[in-house]
């Protein structure tokens, strides 16, 4: 049997995943209406920059390399490497997206609705899919229904997959939603980054979105691997990185009131492009 916990926080976790970004999504077409293009871009940088380019590229053509494979058990080159090709594809991602999609959409609230489609379609493909999998399988364990669906698949798959929902920790699963909570500020802030990149014509701040996104992904790989950080630490350092994030977004509001620097006023960034 499945802990009525664990069911109740795998419920948790999918109301949030899908919940979340679709409250922001409903709150930018009723009271921005112009912003639901820049969610629709978002959602796409990462579907493409993410899950078709990068994901793929480790998984298929990296990870047969032996140089690659020899990189795997050394923590902290193998962290940084994968924080800085996240932040490189994702960060470029929201770079070619606002360049060319999006060229006269610079309005803070255009950044706001770019980090909630990014961040969104981050939680409902990485998090939010997994778990209504696994509810649905959690309830078929509960109702004898599993052996049924066990007989479509190897016994040990079938074995394996019920071992890891009878083990589940309610709290365990719930960090899954409370991480999406925290990475979905963490996406909002980096994608305002990029659009004051491209706003005020600074590569450079692109450049510190990608450093920024290493650091946050980074610590994901080395804290528990060379210091032994358990999930619960790991997730408290990303609840601090997602309070700066939540602070950016707040004070980032005011730097996009002002007339970009090397931006002249007669060019899309007018007064309709403030927020």
């Amino acid at each position: 049997m499945i802990d009525p916990g664990v069911i109740t926080a795998l419920i948790f976790n999918i109301v949030v995943c899908f919940g979340l970004p679709l409250g922001c999504i409903l709150y930018l077409i009723i009271a921005k209406r112009r912003a639901f293009i820049p969610v629709l871009v978002g959602a796409a940088v990462f579907i493409v920059f993410q899950l078709i380019i990068r994901i793929p590229l480790l998984q298929y053509v990296l990870a047969p390399m032996g140089w690659y494979s020899d990189m795997a058990h050394q923590p902290w080159l193998y962290g940084i490497f994968l924080g800085f090709t996240a932040g490189l594809f994702e960060e470029g991602g929201r770079y070619l997206g606002y360049r060319t999609l999006l060229k006269k959409r610079t309005r803070w609230i255009d950044g706001f609705a770019f980090g909630v489609g990014h961040g969104g379609i981050e939680a409902i493909t990485l998090v939010g899919f997994s778990n209504i999998s696994s509810l649905v399988i959690a309830f078929m364990i509960n109702n004898g229904q599993f052996s049924q669906l066990a007989s479509y698949m190897p016994s040990d798959t079938a074995k394996q997959i019920a071992s890891q929902l009878t083990s589940l920790q309610p709290l365990d699963v719930c960090l899954g939603g409370i991480e999406r909570i925290l990475a979905f500020a963490i996406q909002i802030a980096l994608s305002l980054m990029v659009l004051m990149a491209v706003r005020e014509r600074k590569l450079y701040i692109a450049g510190i979105a990608v450093i920024t996104h290493m650091l946050v992904d980074a610590p994901i790989v080395i804290l528990p691997e060379v210091f032994g950080a358990n999930i619960y630490q790991i997730q408290m350092v990303l609840a601090i990185v997602a309070i700066l994030a939540l602070v950016f977004i707040i004070l980032s509001r005011q730097a996009f009131k002002k007339t970009p620097v090397g931006t002249p006023v007669s060019t899309s960034v007018t007064s309709d492009n403030h927020s």
